[in-house]
């Protein structure tokens, strides 16, 4: 479930007022938490009712009045006392950043206290107010002696230890084991350290702490629904996993590189992480993990094969790495694996931001900039963080981000100053120089609660060399169009009519985030898609591709609820025209413009091989791109017969579950007198394969195998489907194709004249030429005819006798038998 450690601090009634007092600068939705808290001072208390939130406002009236109403005198409580064994070391007060604006507590002296075997005895303390006075401060252990790292054994043994710790040592134990860890380290090293430790041993709260609040944080929102999504789908319980696995980093030897001002590369120059378990309760443990993804007939397959598993990973245990093992290559010479530290507020933290910067320009030998020498402007109103935003994108299209770095949060200001901006000085020469845009209008904030704010365009308009689009909402308009998102049904579904520029309040001011513009565009669509997985919606073809047409088989929803949903190919992706469809290139290759309805006939295109002809049909293949089949043979369609033509794209998902359940049938319905099958290999989903142009490279395949070895088409075309790779990959090789040709019995000669490219055989990678292979304009042809027949383009798609089939109920496309009878009675009739 998704863990959330502020959260969790803020509802512990033991939680100290410092602490309180950081949570309520970072965390502004758990400010009403904060107010009702019995640790709560009064000066914290006045600057929560003064930050013009009506809800925590409220909250410090309700502490007040109940406090009033019932507040005894004050009265100190009892030292705790108990049998001394040893005696702690000297304590010194915890080194504290102080929060702008934020009073804070008075200090007061920590009782002595001391710990031994016995039980904890206390005095009695007054809950129903709490004085200033008789609250602790935080205090922690001097550095010496340092305990010695303790050895990962287990979540369990370590949350009973916790419980044992947190009921049977008091608050001095409780800040020297968790609060301790929170609020970044002294030093880079020590950062890096408590992160790398607190991962080994699974100390989520150690890792937590040394995360820079802001990078961590504006996740937190979408994580929430997509850990949601995992739990609903009895994904696997990786916790129970854990429990079985030892894991010890041993001989941790780190180097500090100054890079910066406030920045260091800290490279892991030695040390061992060594995993090791029982194998056989890991394997129990991974089949109980996995328990609620397994089919019954794979369950009883692990439990015959437990014995040969369990000695397989015995012989692989334990397993160890060494930093040594880690080092890569760059230009210039070889390179420690490394994580960046940067430094807030006198605390170092351990950034992945900067870190992937610092690994992108390492491994491109780049140059980096300098970390920003100030705080930048704080905005007083998110609207005015917008204007600023809009007004810095005309020196941003020139490659000059300096203006635009400004009006960002920090964490993503140090980000662009020191590596983007290097990046696009590296990239650019001078070729953005040109580029001439305004922008009249303006961005609205809509109130997000919790410190946030979405902004929505306004009667916005962009002018690019003479070439103006305006924006209103989430709709868009040039040349006179108008296109909006919240027309397409998809993006209605998941919320994407919802989402827009966030910008963030920091410190009293207002800075646009695109970090937190991402994570909102991610909680919402996480949300929508545990309701639509909660509703079954995701688990029913036809209601998919009702709202999705020829995305949905790509959408990926029906197992996790988000994989590979591809945004991108909803006209999210792009920018500007290209995002919302305004131009010829929103109309992607995969046959549907951004709202998913499909190709219409003035829709079809194919830019870069132009006129479309027929070209040269395979010898058994029609004009129209079909592959006919009866039981005269391939190539020869019955006279009089029946004839089912069977429309699939060879990197459609959907087409493959189709021909699970139908597959056979058709073969057998081939065989039978009357009835003629025509198999149409389509082409409307090249822009799924990372521009390999899979769908035509395997079309094409198929038309070569149709022309020269007939007999295997229809097995060839089943061990496409059945080896189908997965949409938004670069799709199967030539070399591959090739390969489960020879396997149904395709010669070689035949596989050769798969990149055939006017004569010339073209080889291995050589995905380039798709379109220009023997049958790819066929393959485009048949493609046309469909869209010709019935005004777009959709896979899979059946039509008897011309009659698209089902009428209505698509999901009989996966019912095994439903073809074959739907075959019978329209041959009776």
């Amino acid at each position: 479930m998704h863990q959330d450690p502020l959260a969790a601090l803020a509802a512990d009634p033991s939680t100290p007022p410092g602490q309180l007092a950081r949570i309520a600068t970072e965390r502004p939705d758990l400010r009403v938490r904060i107010a009702e808290h019995p640790a709560a001072y009064p000066q914290l208390l006045d600057w929560l009712a003064g930050q013009g939130d009506a809800d925590v406002a409220a909250a410090v009236a309700r502490r007040r009045a109940a406090a009033a109403s019932t507040a005894p005198p004050a009265s100190s409580p009892a030292s705790p006392s108990v049998t001394p064994s040893w005696q702690p070391q000297p304590l010194v007060p915890q080194p504290r950043t102080a929060h702008p604006g934020v009073p804070e507590p008075a200090p007061t002296a920590l009782a002595p206290a001391s710990v031994g075997t016995g039980s904890v005895e206390t005095g009695p303390v007054e809950t129903a107010s709490v004085e200033v006075a008789s609250i602790q401060t935080p205090w922690v252990a001097t550095d010496e002696p340092a305990p010695p790292a303790r050895r990962r054994r287990g979540l369990l043994i370590g949350i009973a230890a916790g419980v044992v710790v947190l009921l049977g040592v008091g608050a001095y134990v409780t800040w020297a084991t968790v609060f301790s860890k929170l609020g970044g380290a002294p030093t880079a090293e020590a950062a890096v350290t408590q992160l790398l430790e607190g991962a080994t041993s699974g100390d989520g709260i150690a890792v937590y702490g040394v995360l820079p609040p802001f990078e961590v944080d504006a996740f937190r929102d979408a994580a929430a629904p997509l850990s949601q999504v995992t739990q609903d789908a009895e994904r696997v319980d990786v916790a129970a996993l854990l429990d079985e696995v030892e894991i010890d980093l041993a001989g941790l030897d780190l180097t500090v590189v100054d890079v910066d001002e406030g920045l260091a590369r800290v490279e892991l120059t030695g040390g061992t992480l060594t995993v090791d378990a029982d194998a056989e309760a890991l394997y129990d443990a991974l089949v109980d993990a996995y328990s609620g993804t397994l089919g019954d007939e794979v369950a009883q397959e692990l439990e015959t094969s437990r014995d040969e598993a369990v000695d397989a990973l015995a012989d692989g245990l334990p397993w160890s790495v060494t930093a040594a093992d880690l080092v890569f290559p760059t230009p210039a010479g070889e390179q420690k694996p490394f994580l960046m530290a940067v430094e807030e507020d006198g605390r170092w933290f351990v950034s992945p931001l900067m870190t992937i910067g610092e690994y992108v320009t390492v491994l491109q030998g780049g140059t980096r900039g300098s970390m920003p020498s100030d705080e930048g402007e704080r905005y007083p109103t998110a609207d005015e963080a917008g204007a600023a935003f809009l007004g810095a994108l005309p020196s941003a299209t020139t490659g000059d981000l300096s203006d635009l770095a400004a009006v960002l949060s920090p964490a993503e200001r140090r980000f662009v100053e020191v590596y983007v901006q290097a990046w696009v000085d590296d990239a650019n020469d001078g070729d953005l120089a040109g580029s001439a845009l305004t922008i009249d209008g303006a961005l609205e904030a809509t109130d997000l609660g919790g410190g946030r704010a979405r902004l929505s365009p306004h009667e916005l308009a962009v002018t690019v060399d003479g070439e103006t689009v305006t924006f209103d909402g989430v709709c868009a308009t040039a040349e006179g169009e108008t296109r909006c998102l919240d027309e397409s049904a998809g993006a209605r579904e998941l919320g994407l009519d919802q989402v827009g520029l966030v910008a963030v309040e920091d410190d009293g001011g207002w800075r646009v985030s695109m970090i937190a513009t991402l994570a909102d565009a991610f909680g919402t669509v996480g949300e929508n898609v545990v309701r639509l997985q909660e509703e079954g919606k995701l688990e029913d073809p036809e209601w998919l591709t009702e709202n999705f047409g020829d995305l949905a088989p790509g959408m990926g929803l029906g197992g996790t609820g988000l994989g590979g949903t591809g945004l991108g190919g909803m006209g999210l992706g792009g920018t500007g025209l290209d995002g919302l469809g305004l131009d010829d290139g929103a109309l992607g290759e995969d046959g549907t413009d951004w709202t998913g309805e499909g190709w219409t006939d003035e829709d079809w295109t194919d830019e870069g091989s132009g006129d479309v002809t027929a070209g040269p049909a395979p010898a058994t293949g029609t004009a129209t791109g079909g592959i006919p089949v009866s039981d005269e043979g391939v190539g020869v369609a019955g006279d009089g017969d029946t004839v089912v033509a069977v429309y699939v794209d060879l990197m459609c998902p959907f087409c493959a579950q189709m021909h699970a359940a139908q597959g056979a049938d058709l073969v057998e319905l081939a065989r039978q007198d009357g009835v003629t099958v025509e198999y149409h290999p389509i082409a409307f989903l090249d822009s799924l394969s990372q521009g390999t142009a899979y769908s035509t490279r395997a079309a094409n395949a198929v038309a070569v195998v149709a022309d020269r070895d007939p007999e295997h088409v229809v097995d060839f075309l089943t061990a496409l489907l059945e080896n189908q790779p997965t949409e938004n990959s670069v799709g199967l090789t030539d070399v591959e194709i090739g390969e489960l040709a020879r396997g149904v019995g395709v010669p070689a000669s035949v596989v050769e004249r798969f990149t055939l490219v006017e004569g010339v055989e073209m080889g291995p990678d050589s995905e380039w030429s798709a379109s220009m292979r023997e049958f790819a304009p066929w393959v485009v042809a048949g493609t046309t005819s469909l869209a010709e027949q019935l005004g777009s383009v959709s896979a899979p798609r059946v039509l008897i006798d011309g009659q698209v089939w089902p009428e209505a109920d698509t999901s009989e496309l996966y019912l095994p038998g439903a073809l074959a009878n739907a075959v019978r009675g329209a041959a009776r009739s």
